[in-house]
């Protein structure tokens, strides 16, 4: 385009010339005129057909853009709901589902932790309902598990420690972890427990079938055996002070 324009242009100034001298245009030049201007014309004709073409090509351009965003904005939203899946699996593997509080395989982790650390002081209390089950034979299994969680609350407002842990160690057992703490405040704690359990509205509908006591265990865990110190520190529990 810019050769043919700028060939019209030259046409142009010697035709622009010849009139200026006052001389008719000679044969050639106007014919020279009227192809020049008909290439013209022609080379701004396909000059709108390439812009067309170009705005046709942007308009799909845009238009597939368009889609890939908005295939992107909904990988997106389903990445972030599968990462939400993921976030509530994890929560539910790690709480027990009737009480919410923690399950064992967490204590577990949390206890192997504790023992990883030199000159840690930390208390386990474990509580557990007396006749339990002739809660659940006259009340009901119903009732029975509303007992488990009221129970759990209860306990639940004790762990209220850096790091520590309170978890349903199964069936109507359950188990505080209480990091830094002696083994004397423990007993304090561990007796402050049942008291409020025993206090618990839910409680007293049931007493005397259904009563708590917690008990620390006072053997020393034996770090390099943790996988073994469960059992043997429920043991000790056992044989530990009532309170």
């Amino acid at each position: 385009v810019g050769t043919r324009t700028e060939k019209f242009a030259q046409a142009l100034q010697r035709f622009d010339a010849a009139l200026q001298g006052e001389e008719a245009p000679d044969e050639a030049l106007l014919t020279e005129m009227i192809s020049q201007t008909s290439q013209v014309r022609g080379a701004m004709h396909n000059l709108r057909e390439q812009i067309n073409r170009t705005e046709k090509e942007a308009e799909v351009l845009r238009h597939d853009i368009e889609e890939r965003r908005a295939a992107a904005e909904t990988a997106e939203s389903k990445v972030q709901d599968l990462q939400s899946v993921v976030q509530t699996l994890h929560a539910d593997a790690a709480r027990d589902p009737l009480t919410g509080l923690a399950n064992r395989r967490i204590l577990e982790q949390e206890m192997t932790k504790c023992l990883g650390i030199p000159d840690e002081h930390a208390v386990l209390a474990f509580c557990d309902i007396d006749h339990f089950k002739a809660v659940n034979d006259s009340h009901g299994h119903t009732f029975g598990d509303d007992v488990l969680r009221k129970v759990a609350n209860v306990i639940a407002s004790f762990a209220s420690g850096p790091g520590d842990t309170a978890a349903r160690y199964g069936g109507e057992e359950f188990v505080i972890l209480m990091r830094h703490c002696s083994l004397q405040d423990g007993y304090r704690m561990a007796e402050t427990v049942r008291r409020c359990v025993e206090r618990a509205s839910i409680m007293r509908a049931v007493r005397p079938r259904a009563l708590c006591r917690a008990r620390t265990p006072t053997r020393p865990c034996d770090r390099r055996r943790s996988p073994f110190y469960w059992e043997s520190s429920r043991r000790s529990a056992t044989a530990s002070r009532h309170c």
